[in-house]
Order: structure tokens, then sequence, then C-alpha cells
């Protein structure tokens, strides 16, 4: 009796061999999707250049007209090319935008139920540092236009403008991009949220500060002002119970998506 539980402990302690995941194989749309985007990168082609046709492709490739249909969809869906039908029509090259960047961001958020409290968190961390890398890089028409979003008398005094040119005056592209990204989330976060208009005035107010200090060049200055901004902004949604919820509502989005596909 102890030999078979001995045989059995044993038995029950053998390793199963080890069976690798099999690997999706890339559809052929795919692979022809990336030999046209290496071509717009490896060409340095500009917007507007012309592309292969359809036919070009197909015979090029020796792919079927719905394998090439299906990737220059995809491609067309993510703002590398155009494509336009008819006698005059073509394919021809078109960068992608930070508008499409922005919505699967807002949108990767909405479903993962991201908190709000986790884009104040990002905020606070990259803002004030991209706002101390301006006062130090801003061109000086970059500083008059800080200057000038922030200005009382104009309309666009506490929007999300002033953030986009801070963004651009860090003269780094990966703060551009990704605060470009990351501004639009919040322009439609703060839309959606109603925010009172002497809230809006506020900011302008932090807005002009931030200015002054980015013109002053007084780096350390303008990075303790961003930072005191994006803390009041946060105070607010914490005072309305927010910032354990979702950073865009799930229904308030879709109802956003809807909007943009109608206007």
């Amino acid at each position: 009796m102890v030999k078979k539980a001995t045989q059995t402990k044993e038995k029950s302690a053998e390793v199963a061999p080890y069976l690798p995941e099999k690997k999706r194989l890339p559809k052929a749309s795919d692979l022809l999707g990336n030999e046209i985007r290496a071509m717009i990168l490896e060409q340095g082609l500009l917007p507007g250049a012309a592309l292969p046709s359809e036919s070009e492709l197909i015979d090029s490739h020796q792919y079927s007209r719905g394998t090439v249909r299906e990737a220059l969809r995809l491609l067309e869906a993510e703002g590398y090319i155009s494509v336009q039908r008819g006698p005059k029509g073509g394919i021809t090259v078109r960068y992608p935008t930070v508008d499409l960047v922005s919505k699967s961001l807002a949108t990767m958020l909405t479903i993962d139920l991201s908190p709000l409290s986790d884009l104040f968190d990002f905020r606070k961390l990259i803002e004030p540092a991209a706002a101390e890398l301006a006062a130090k890089n801003a061109t000086d028409e970059q500083v008059e236009q800080l200057l000038a979003i922030s200005d009382y008398s104009i309309p666009e005094r506490g929007s999300i403008t002033f953030h986009n040119v801070l963004s651009e005056s860090t003269g780094n592209e990966m703060f551009r991009v990704i605060l470009a990204a990351v501004n639009r989330v919040v322009e439609w976060q703060t839309s959606l949220e109603g925010v009172p208009e002497r809230e809006v005035m506020h900011a302008g107010d932090a807005h002009a500060a931030i200015a002054k200090a980015i013109s002053l060049r007084q780096g350390s200055r303008a990075s303790t002002l961003m930072l005191q901004h994006i803390q009041s902004y946060e105070k607010i949604m914490a005072e309305r119970g927010r910032l354990s919820e979702a950073t865009l509502p799930r229904e308030l989005w879709i109802a956003q998506l809807r909007r943009s596909v109608h206007s």
C-alpha cells in the first residue's frame, strides 16, 4: 500500500510537457499595411504625395483585390492615407493626427474605468516639468503667444489651448505629442463636467501667472504654479466625489462620440 501511494504521488508530481502557444499568423492585409507604412517612412513621403493605385498594389504584391482594399481601409482609419474614389481620385499620404491618438486613449480609459485620480496623478508629474522646460526653451514668439492666450480680454483665456501652446514651447517632441493627446482628453473631461464660469476664470488667472513666469525664464516658479493650478482643479473634482469615478463616464463618452459623428 505504501509503495502504491508513493507511485501515485510521484505520478501526480510529474510536470506536463511545455507546449508553446501557437502564434497567430498575420493577415495578408496587415502585412500589406506594414509594407505601405514602411514605404511612406523609407521614402520620406509628405502629406499629399501620391501612392501606388489599387491596381498597382495588386500587381506588385500579388494580393487579392479584397486584401488590398482591407489594408487601405485600415490605413485610412489610422490616418496614414486618404483614398479618393472616381476618375480624379487616388491614394495619397496623410499623417496621423493627435486627435486619433486622443480618441483611442479616451476610449481605453473609458473601457478600463480608469479613475479620474489617475489622470491627475499623471498631470501633476508631467505638466510642472513641461512648464519648467518651457521657461528654458520657449521662443520669444511662443512666450508672446502664451501671454496673449492668458490675457483677460480674450474668450480662450481659460481654455486648454494654453496647455497645448505650453507643451509646444518645451522644445521636446515627446512632451508635445503626449501632452497634446492628454490635453484633448482633459478638454473632453472638463466639457462633460460642466465646470462653472468662475472656475474657468480662475484657470485663466493661473495661466496668466504661469505665462509670466515663463516669460521671465523662471522655471522653478512656473513649475510650482502649474502644480498648484492642477491641484486646484483636482480639489474641485474631489469635492464633487469624482476622483474615484471613471475619468470619462461611459454614457457621457458614448454621447460625445455620437455627437462627433453627426457634427
